[in-house]
């Protein structure tokens, strides 16, 4: 009980933080908050390119929706071994 609570907390975080670091990694591509390099190395100054922002914040994305649906085959499991 306490995992899979501890996992939903867990996808909400990392969910967020992914959609949050591809729309800041779209900014950036776009130039829409300033200027490519120093916008870059202001937000994320060791990554190399904002195309690498964006695929870890996609792999963050997709992180979370896997765990989600682990948390979800928890939950519907032990809906079902109450039974009625």
């Amino acid at each position: 009980m306490f995992f899979a609570r501890l996992g939903l907390v867990v996808v909400i975080l990392v969910m967020v933080a992914g959609v949050i670091q591809v729309a800041t990694g779209l900014l950036i591509a776009t130039e829409a908050i300033g200027p490519y390099e120093a916008t870059l190395a202001r937000y994320f100054p060791n990554s190399p390119s904002s195309g690498k922002i964006i695929d870890a914040g996609i792999l963050k994305i997709i992180f979370a929706i896997v765990v989600g649906i682990i948390v979800e085959i928890r939950y519907a499991l032990r809906e079902q071994n109450r039974g009625p």
